[in-house]
């Protein structure tokens, strides 16, 4: 009561001594030197760190509902790239076909869900996110390169698949979300089937053959039916009836277009903005498919993506942040210049355009002009209060930290000046990373990199 009062009675005074109380904390933060770890120690501390969290008999991370968490996934792909553990390839493995086998795929349309209500990856919560579906396309991507498994490059190309089939906005761009609800408000309604749906539209030979390959023979584990999952191979169905490979995957082919056609009349709402940030993070996604599979389909993609943000979302001063039907909505924000900028990046590498590396390094200077101060980042442009809100690196999230990503692309943009402010920020984020490296990988990363540049 006394604290309220005082605030009602003495605003001004009492937001003139936070603002130097905020102040003095970040100058003492700012003051304090961290010696620089060894790249070998820097590396043993993110393996330490993540194992101890892993889930190492389902994968993944936490003992309840199961986030991909894929920053983290790639870091730790990249960490077993370079140096190579056992018992980080057999977690990475055992997460990765989880993941792709389970509940949070869709087995018939492609595409991830959001995250499993479950441990074990079988229930998903139904949303699907843009950002998702870039995020781990670039998981599995790498991963198949690291591991040479086929099936993981396969998964990548069917997420993206489903994004240019099912995503595609007006604008050129991709749309945000699907919901996770049906048009009547059922959870999961567009993705569940009873056993009677399935017979009405296959038959009862076919019917059987889903319910083999996509483990739909025993008691649905969700109200309204059961979800498709990785069942029987089809190798093993083969087997196990006398047909052969070649039939079986054929009967398959036929079974899944009659479902998604069945699909297709259930009405499944979506939110249909156009994010710039999410775009940029997709326009990675297709670069570095389109490179690693030398993919010209993929390669159109990227460019028309790569349009959409340049031509669309980009007015010669500022990004946009969304556009919905006619309307621009929001105000970009950090996110929005970081991904934005990496997706570039992604496509300037694909194009070898020195326009678009000449966009990229004007997505960075802006960003640095308006996202960053003397103790690090912020998310607006005009802050409240000088220097409040301004972090030295950011955590990762179900999204990658904006912070991180603009710092590595600087680094790597070859420019003199951007690549000097780019390692400035990297030591002011050393200190956070240091000690917690599994919730700042991607500030892991730039420390990696600095270190790359740095003569032992």
């Amino acid at each position: 009561m006394r604290l309220n009062s005082a605030w009602l009675e003495e605003n001004g005074r009492m937001r003139n001594l936070a603002r130097r109380t905020l102040l003095q904390l970040m100058q003492d933060e700012a003051g304090v030197q961290v010696e620089p770890m060894p790249v070998a120690a820097l590396q043993d501390a993110l393996f330490v760190e993540a194992m101890g969290i892993a889930d190492v008999m389902e994968g993944g991370f936490g003992d309840q509902n199961k986030f991909p968490m894929a920053p983290q996934l790639l870091a730790l792909l990249e960490l077993q790239a370079t140096a190579p553990r056992p018992q980080l390839a057999e977690f990475l493995v055992l997460t990765l076909d989880r993941m792709a086998d389970g509940g949070l795929r869709d087995h018939l349309a492609g595409g991830f869900f959001r995250y499993t209500v479950d441990p074990s990856w079988q229930v998903p919560h139904f949303e699907k996110m843009l950002y998702t579906q870039a995020l781990l396309s670039v998981v599995f991507l790498r991963a198949a390169a690291l591991f040479g498994r086929a099936d993981y490059a396969a998964v990548a190309r069917d997420t993206l698949g489903f994004v240019v089939r099912e995503m595609a906005g007006p604008h050129g761009g991709y749309v945000a979300s699907f919901s996770a609800v049906d048009g009547a408000g059922r959870e999961g309604g567009v993705y569940l089937w009873t056993v009677d749906q399935l017979h009405a539209l296959l038959g009862e030979q076919d019917t059987a053959l889903a319910r083999r390959y996509w483990q739909m023979t025993d008691i649905p584990s969700i109200d309204g039916g059961h979800l498709p999952r990785q069942g029987d191979s089809v190798d093993e169905i083969a087997e196990a009836t006398g047909q052969s490979v070649a039939d079986i995957t054929r009967r398959l082919g036929c079974v899944r277009e009659r479902l998604l056609v069945a699909r297709k009349n259930r009405l499944l709402p979506v939110d249909d903005k156009e994010l710039a940030g999410w775009n940029g993070l997709m326009l990675a996604a297709f670069a570095r498919a389109a490179l690693a599979w030398d993919d010209p389909g993929f390669r159109a993609v990227a460019a028309r993506v790569r349009d959409f943000l340049r031509e669309r979302m980009w007015d010669g001063r500022e990004l946009r942040r969304a556009l919905a039907g006619s309307r621009e909505l929001g105000k970009a924000s950090l996110e929005d210049y970081a991904y934005v900028a990496y997706g570039m990046a992604a496509y300037a590498d694909l194009s070898g355009d020195p326009a678009d590396r000449a966009f990229v390094a004007t997505l960075l200077d802006s960003a640095w002009q308006r996202y960053h101060g003397p103790s690090g980042w912020r998310m607006d442009d005009h802050p409240l209060i000088p220097g409040m809100g301004e972090r030295a690196a950011m955590l990762e999230g179900a999204l990658p930290a904006p912070s991180a990503l603009l710092v590595r692309v600087a680094i790597r943009s070859g420019n003199p000046d951007l690549v000097k402010r780019a390692l400035t920020a990297a030591e002011l984020g050393r200190r956070a990373t240091q000690q917690q490296p599994f919730w700042y990988t991607g500030h892991h990363a730039v420390l990696l990199e600095a270190a790359a540049r740095t003569p032992q």
